[in-house]
Order: C-alpha cells, then sequence, then structure tokens
C-alpha cells in the first residue's frame, strides 16, 4: 500500500536531521531536485531500487512544477497521504530481467565467470538462476524460468551467458531513457525563457550535491558579452568556425572535450607491434579463432560496441585491427589469413552490425582453445641426436656422414667434423633410424626457432 510505503519514507527524512531546513539540505543538497535527481536519492539512500514505489513517492509530494520545492517538502513531512494501491511489475516477463541484466552487465559477467573459470559460456540452469537472484535482477527461480526457455529453447539444460549479454548489450536500461526524456523536458522549458525558482542557499554559496553521492548537470549559463563559448566544445559543429582557416597553430585537440578524432590512416602503413611474448594461436583453425574473438569480446569489454570501438584503427574494422586488439586483450597472436577470410565473410571491413553477427556466431560455436600436449619424456636416442646436432656445422656434413656404411664408419666420418663418439653409441641409433633418419632428426634439431610476427 502506497500509504505504508509514504509513512516508511517520511519516518527515514524525519531521520536525517532536527530541522525540518536541515532535513531538506541533507536529502537535496540545497540543488534543484528534478524526478531523476529524486530517484537517484532515494537510490543511494539505499531506501528501495524499485522503479514504482520511487515513482510513487513522487508523485507523493504533488510536485507542481519540474522540480521539487522545499514548500512541497514540508507539506510532505506534515500531511498523510491518502491510500492508494502500487501496481506490481511483471518480473517474470523476460524483457523487464533482460532491462535488469542491461543495468549492471558488468557484475552479471563477473559471477558468471566465477561460476564458469574456463569461460565456456555455458552454465547450468540451477547455475544461471542463481547468479541472477544473487544480483537482484530476479526474486525467484520462477520469474527466471521464461528467460532461460528463451535461451535455452532445446531445452539442453545447458544456458549460454553469452548470448543473454549480446541480446542484453542492445536492451536501453530504464534509467537511462527517463534519464533523457527528463533532460530534454528541461531543454525544452528553458529554449521557451522559462525563468527558474530561486533555490535556497546557505550563507549565498550553494551546496554541492556530490557530497551526497549526486552526478551533477551543470547548468549553461547565458553567455557575457565578448566571452561567447565555442559550441564545438559541447559536441556541437558549429559552421562558421569549420569554414575559417588554422590560425597560426592555435587548433586546439578536439580529444580534451570528450570528442573521438577519427586520423586518415594510411591502409599500408605497417603498424609495428612485438607478438614474441604472446601465445602463439597460429595454427588455431577457423573456428577456434572465431570463438576466441566472441569470448573476448563478451567478456573484456561493457559491450559488442565497446570492443569495436576500442580495436577499430578507422571507420571500420579491419584484420589487422582484430589481430593488434587480440594481442593486447588477451595476449594471443592468431593467424591473420584466417582472420583476414572471417572478414571477408561478412562483408569486407567491419561494421558495428556486421561485427556483431561475427561475435554472435563465434559465441554460438564456442569451440574451446588447444591444450598443448606435455612433451614425451627424454631417452638416450634424443641426447645422442642433440649430442650430434650440437658437432655438425656447415652445409656439407650430410654429404660427409652418409655414405657410413655401418657404425664404425660412422663414428670415422663424425670425427672428420670434430664430433668425437664412439661405434657403440651410434651402433644402435643407426640401426633403428638409418642414415636418412639420423640426417632428418639432425636437420630437425638445428632448425632456427620461429620468427613471431614484429608488425602487421
Amino acid at each position: 500500500m502506497s500509504a505504508d510505503l509514504c509513512a516508511a519514507f517520511r519516518s527515514f527524512l524525519l531521520q536525517l536531521a532536527e530541522t525540518n531546513m536541515k532535513r531538506w539540505k541533507k536529502f537535496t543538497g540545497d540543488f534543484p531536485m528534478t524526478r531523476d535527481k529524486f530517484g537517484q536519492r532515494v537510490v543511494d539512500s539505499k531506501f528501495t531500487e524499485n522503479p514504482v514505489e520511487i515513482s510513487v513517492l513522487w508523485d507523493a509530494f504533488n510536485v507542481e512544477m519540474n522540480e521539487l520545492q522545499f514548500r512541497e517538502f514540508v507539506a510532505f513531512l506534515q500531511n498523510e497521504i491518502p491510500e492508494q494501491e502500487v501496481p506490481r511489475i511483471n518480473t517474470s516477463d523476460p524483457m523487464v530481467l533482460m532491462n535488469n541484466v542491461a543495468l549492471q552487465r558488468r557484475n552479471v559477467i563477473d559471477a558468471f565467470l566465477q561460476v564458469d573459470p574456463g569461460a565456456t559460456g555455458f552454465v547450468s540452469q540451477k547455475e544461471f538462476t542463481d547468479v541472477l537472484i544473487s544480483l537482484r535482477v530476479a526474486s525467484n527461480p520462477r520469474e527466471v524460468m521464461p528467460l532461460i526457455m528463451t535461451i535455452d529453447v532445446n531445452n539442453t539444460g545447458h544456458v549460454s551467458y553469452y548470448k543473454l549479454m549480446y541480446d542484453s548489450s542492445f536492451v536501453k536500461p530504464e534509467s537511462q531513457r527517463s534519464t533523457r526524456k527528463i533532460l530534454d523536458h528541461s531543454a525544452l522549458t528553458k529554449s521557451r525563457g522559462e525563468s527558474r525558482i530561486p533555490q535556497p542557499t546557505h550563507a549565498g554559496r550553494h551546496l554541492d550535491p556530490t557530497i551526497f553521492g549526486d552526478k551533477t548537470i551543470e547548468t549553461q549559463e547565458a553567455p557575457r558579452p565578448g566571452r561567447c563559448l565555442d559550441p564545438s566544445i559541447f559536441g556541437e559543429k558549429h559552421q562558421e568556425h569549420a569554414e575559417q582557416p588554422a590560425r597560426g597553430g592555435r587548433n586546439l585537440d578536439p580529444s580534451i572535450f570528450g570528442e573521438k578524432v577519427h586520423t586518415e590512416v594510411v591502409q599500408n602503413e605497417p603498424i609495428n607491434y612485438d607478438f614474441s611474448k604472446t601465445k602463439d594461436g597460429t595454427e588455431y583453425s577457423e573456428e577456434v579463432v572465431i570463438s576466441l574473438i566472441a569470448r573476448t569480446a563478451n567478456t573484456k569489454f561493457r559491450s559488442i560496441r565497446d570492443c569495436f570501438g576500442s580495436w577499430r584503427n578507422g571507420e571500420r574494422l579491419e584484420a589487422r585491427d582484430i589481430l593488434l586488439g587480440m594481442a593486447q586483450e588477451s595476449n594471443i597472436e592468431l593467424p591473420l589469413p584466417t582472420i583476414d577470410r572471417l572478414v571477408s565473410q561478412y562483408g569486407g571491413p567491419l561494421t558495428v552490425a556486421s561485427f556483431t553477427r561475427l561475435v554472435s556466431d563465434g559465441a554460438r560455436i564456442n569451440a574451446p582453445e588447444p591444450v598443448a600436449a606435455a612433451p614425451p619424456p627424454r631417452t638416450e636416442v634424443d641426447d645422442i641426436i642433440e649430442k650430434l646436432a650440437a658437432g655438425v656445422k656447415g652445409k656439407v656434413w650430410e654429404n660427409v656422414i652418409m655414405p657410413s656404411k655401418n657404425a664404425l664408419d660412422l663414428a670415422r666420418n663424425l670425427k672428420k667434423l670434430g664430433v668425437n663418439v664412439k661405434s657403440d653409441e651410434v651402433r644402435g641409433l643407426l640401426a633403428e633410424m638409418g642414415m636418412q633418419g639420423i640426417c632428418n632428426a639432425i636437420k630437425e634439431k638445428n632448425k632456427p626457432p620461429k620468427q613471431r610476427r614484429t608488425q602487421i
């Protein structure tokens, strides 16, 4: 019942301070209290996070304009609120749960990775339900079941939380939509010349609302004569300024105002990067490569769009951008030709939409990363081959030892090359591998190490 809710909130406000003015200052920070700020303060105070209850509390103040006034605040503290039924949210609706997931994407993915340390992308239905309930996305297993049915359509018992993260990246949380709506309405009223009612201050100074955990939205004052601000610092493009030539090298870097700088990238210009310290994945198959890209995009970034923006080096995402991004984020070098084929399959240099499709397909394939097999135990043959390989030099050694008919000839010919071995040491080796096998084993031992990529 709304009466019980309002009574509890009134009791909460009364405990903030001794007088109404002190309570007002402590709750509002002596700054304009819009509907959005009101909801944020209620959430920050840990009174409730339910958007419906917050809406009921706001309506209970009977706010006549867009901002809560001190007299309305006092009236709420002194008057009884008529009883009103609070509508209930259908939290079993998958879209409601998806909205709750979108509000705390980072916490959700971190919780799933604790349950699934190998980042396979799948958890059991019970683990999936426990994670969502522990994060208060849902309150009971019955509410989670409709969401599970939309993800695990074949009822396999294994739920893909990668798909949950992918679907939630397209959901715009309710709090963001309400914030945009309030900001748009505020801008509209200001454009009509509506004046703001003065708010109470303390000793002529406004208090900083950040001390109460609020995020301030700075009001823009009318520009004073001779001090017109450049609208480009607010992200707008000013036609007059854009047409003016550069003045003596005094152009400011727009990145200091939060704008993203798009530089002309020469596509054939190499990018230097030392891959020698990364894991070598240049032999991985196409299924493994696309799965690793999807796993990194879904677990290392807040959204696929964030991953796209972080990796791209131009307007679109290219194969070498993905190669460099995977090396920096997952410390692995993937085969560039394979990445190039994948990029071509999705329409060439990738847009956000085509990159999203690639990540979605990779999450669905979800091929495990190959595990390197342990080397076999060393044998006597390995020791002898290593000794011979370390002793022979130059390019003619094979011509010297190849004519050997038996172990005695082989030992004699090796001595010509400066390698001292007894015939008994190589007799078993010759019988097991033959001369051609011995030569091939020596060549394999002396093969230079694989050169890792240093630029792309």
